[in-house]
């Protein structure tokens, strides 16, 4: 999909290792205490609670991909190409 191109393509603070997380890695950050939205805000101030893709393709469709909407906290799959955010994430430590 264009996000997943879109981060690899992506050139910042001076690395070019930047990707889409996986699903875990996106839903991992989902705080089930809060909403609208569903993550702590004193670490990530500027999260929209919005539908963000992830890197990991559903199982039963290629043309789909998971997402993490940080509004509630909802996980679910959907298929690519419909509009969304991407975070981009690269290694910690690299």
């Amino acid at each position: 999909p264009d996000c997943e191109k879109r981060c690899a393509e992506l050139r910042l603070l001076g690395f070019d290792d930047w990707r889409l997380p996986t699903r875990a890695e996106l839903s991992g950050l989902i705080d089930d205490t809060r909403h609208e939205p569903a993550i702590d805000t004193a670490l990530f101030p500027r999260v929209k609670p919005r539908w963000h893709w992830t890197s990991t393709p559903c199982a039963w469709s290629s043309a789909s991909a998971w997402l993490v909407l940080f509004d509630y906290g909802d996980v679910y799959c959907s298929r690519r190409g419909y509009n969304g955010f991407a975070w981009a994430v690269r290694r910690a430590g690299q």
